[in-house]
Order: C-alpha cells, then structure tokens, then sequence
C-alpha cells in the first residue's frame, strides 16, 4: 500500500503541532504597585469627610449596641476538651431556635468541636456591645 507525500505531511504537521503544545509556556511573574495612603486628621483630630460619612451609622449602632438583651448567671467558657458550659449553652440555644423557626421537635443539635466558639461569655448583663474592643 503505498501513500503519498501529502499525506505524510498532513501526519508531521499534526505531530508537530502536538508537540508544540506540550512545551512549557514561559511563565510571567505578577506584578503589582502600591502606595501608602495617608488619613489626615483637621485640627480637632477629627477626620472631618469620613466622620460625616460614618456618622449615621455610628448612631443608629450605638443605640442598638448599647441595650442589654440578656443576663448570664454564670461564666461561660469553652475551657474544656470536648464539652463545656459555652457550647452547652449553644447547642441548647441552635436547639431551641431551631424548633421554633421549624415549627415541630428538633431531637438532636450538635456543633463541631474545632468551631468558632473562642470568646466566653462572663457573668453579668449581656449587651451587643463587647466593652473590651472599645
């Protein structure tokens, strides 16, 4: 059988078009500017633009924040290898919600134990303020 020379050339075309696309793509190293990007205070320490822009917000929060929602009896802490009153305190609380928002028993509630339950809760009034981030 023999084959002519177009055929082969169409044969080498294809494998060499294979072959080029199998070779490594030189790669291009990111780039990036920066530059700093000072906040100027006025003369009263205030920045005169941004306050006017956060203020609305600042006071909607602060009324809000402010109000005590609840009252801790107890420390509640995550000290503990697996169980502690802190995440009692939640699963009870996914529990509790759970079976209102669904209407109907919720027979089990679980958390992971690597979750993100990292602050306690101390006794005493509870507020959506947290004082120590002030």
């Amino acid at each position: 059988m023999k084959q002519n020379n177009s055929t082969w050339a169409g044969w080498l075309s294809l494998a060499a078009l294979a072959l080029s696309a199998c070779s490594p793509q030189p790669s291009a190293e990111p780039t990036y500017a920066w530059q700093r990007i000072s906040v100027v205070a006025d003369s009263t320490g205030v920045v005169s633009e941004m306050e006017t822009e956060i203020l609305p917000y600042r006071e909607r929060l602060d009324s809000v924040m402010s109000s005590i929602v609840g009252y801790a009896t107890m420390d509640l802490t995550n000290s503990g290898k697996y169980e502690s009153t802190l995440g009692t305190f939640v699963v009870d609380l996914l529990q509790r919600q759970s079976a209102r928002t669904y209407e109907r028993q919720i027979d089990l509630s679980l958390m992971n134990h690597h979750g993100g339950l990292r602050a306690p809760i101390n006794e005493g009034p509870l507020t959506l303020l947290i004082p120590t981030l002030l």
